[in-house]
């Protein structure tokens, strides 16, 4: 069970930079959200960068997470 939560994780983060170009930045278990037939939904979105085709590296001034 907990093999198949992770792949669904991988598998949904996958498809967020493959086709939207999209990188989470602040992936933590409180981040995972389980529906009724335990697939994992992928939530809060805070930090998250939108990528143009052409970027390929991320440089911040002020790297910070949301760890507590």
């Amino acid at each position: 069970m907990r093999y198949e939560i992770i792949k669904a994780i991988c598998s949904g983060l996958c498809f967020l930079q493959e086709e939207y170009r999209i990188l989470h930045l602040d992936l933590k278990p409180e981040n995972i959200l389980m529906d009724f037939m335990m697939m994992p939904k992928i939530a809060d979105f805070g930090l998250s960068s939108l990528f143009g085709v052409q970027q390929m590296r991320i440089f911040t001034d002020n790297p910070a997470g949301n760890s507590i």
